[in-house]
This record gives structure tokens, C-alpha cells and sequence, in this order.
């Protein structure tokens, strides 16, 4: 049988500062526990509601993200080890950045 190991603790994520710049794309710095993740993403926005007049926002789907570099608090670089789980926890958090803050319109 195949033994099953939990991560020890789960990774916390935050967006630093994240910027559109373009119709589809832009670039954040996020931060995956002690480290800073220099990203840019691709992205698709269009309308939606939660269904009762006056709920409208504009919707963003992330599409394509790339981890540019990876660093720690002091600068040091280090090579991608983000993975699958990650890349869509960090999709995520851009997703409700950017709707929050309505940082695109459709």
C-alpha cells in the first residue's frame, strides 16, 4: 500500500502588489510563505452578477501564469519548486485581487 504523508503546514499566500498591464495581462509579486514570487499572468474578464440587479462586477478568469523568479527576504534567487497546488492557490488569490479591487472593467 502507498503511505500517505500530509503536508507538515499548509503554504500561506499573499499578493504583494499586483498591476495590469495590458487588455489580457499583467505582472504581481506574490508571497508563498518567506519567499516573493515575481509572476505574470494572462487573463480573460467579463461580466457576471450574483444574480439581483445592482450585483454586477466584472468577472476575471487567470489563463496563464509564469513564475518569472523566485526570491527570499534577502534577495537570494532560487529555482521554480512551485507546484500544481500552488500555481492554482496563486491563480486564485490574483482572481479576487483584481475583482476586489476592480483593477480591470469588461
Amino acid at each position: 500500500p502507498t503511505l500517505f504523508t500530509p503536508k507538515t503546514q499548509p503554504s500561506t499566500y499573499g499578493v504583494l502588489t499586483a498591476k495590469i498591464t495590458g487588455k489580457h495581462s499583467g505582472v504581481a509579486v506574490i508571497k508563498l510563505d518567506s519567499f516573493r514570487l515575481s509572476v505574470s499572468f494572462d487573463f480573460e474578464a467579463h461580466p457576471d452578477s450574483y444574480g439581483v440587479p445592482g450585483s454586477e462586477f466584472t468577472a476575471v478568469d487567470i489563463t496563464q501564469l509564469t513564475v518569472n523568479e523566485i526570491t527570499d527576504i534577502n534577495g537570494k534567487s532560487y529555482n521554480d519548486f512551485t507546484e500544481f497546488e500552488d500555481i492554482r492557490n496563486i491563480n486564485g488569490l490574483l482572481k479576487g485581487f483584481i475583482e476586489r479591487n476592480k483593477l480591470v472593467e469588461a
